[in-house]
């Protein structure tokens, strides 16, 4: 079989981030008096930012209250460490190596605003594999719908 191009989801696939960011909006949460569980957040996996942001708010409640976690989340997941908090998963680069010198353009579809996608990506490295960028910041309507992916396709 041959293929033309390569596009890629983010989160969980080619970046270990799902783990840490719900530990991360439970945690806060928790602090902020909020029972929020991972069945609660597992609601917004794979959906748009937006419909994640909404899903988010309802759960939480308050207008305050969420926007005061939400802060704290993006403060804590800006935060420098010494390692990347999202690190790269096994594999990933081989693969990219692969594609790459096989001339294989490669894209990323993600639910993940641009600006975050191309933070994370850059962060363990990989940034310059990625000839086109999609984000869930983009795109009306969020997974499963494949709005996300024609966008990254047709940015290649």
């Amino acid at each position: 079989m041959t293929f033309s191009a390569a596009l890629f989801d983010m989160d969980g696939l080619l970046v270990d981030s799902e783990r840490t960011i719900m530990n991360t909006w439970i945690d806060v949460s928790s602090a902020h008096g909020v029972v929020l569980t991972e069945i609660d957040y597992l609601q917004i996996v794979g959906r748009s930012f937006a419909e994640g942001q909404v899903i988010l708010a309802r759960l939480i409640g308050d207008a305050d209250t969420f926007d005061a976690v939400r802060t704290r989340v993006r403060e804590q997941l800006a935060a420098p460490e010494p390692h990347p908090k999202f690190p790269l998963k096994s594999g990933a680069l081989a693969l990219l190596e692969t594609l790459a010198q096989a001339g294989i353009p490669c894209a990323v579809a993600s639910s993940s605003a641009r600006d975050v996608i191309r933070a994370r990506l850059d962060a363990v490295g990989v940034l310059p594999f990625f000839r086109a960028i999609a984000g869930g910041d983009e795109v009306a309507r969020g997974k499963p719908d494949p709005a996300v992916y024609r966008l990254a396709a047709e940015r290649l």
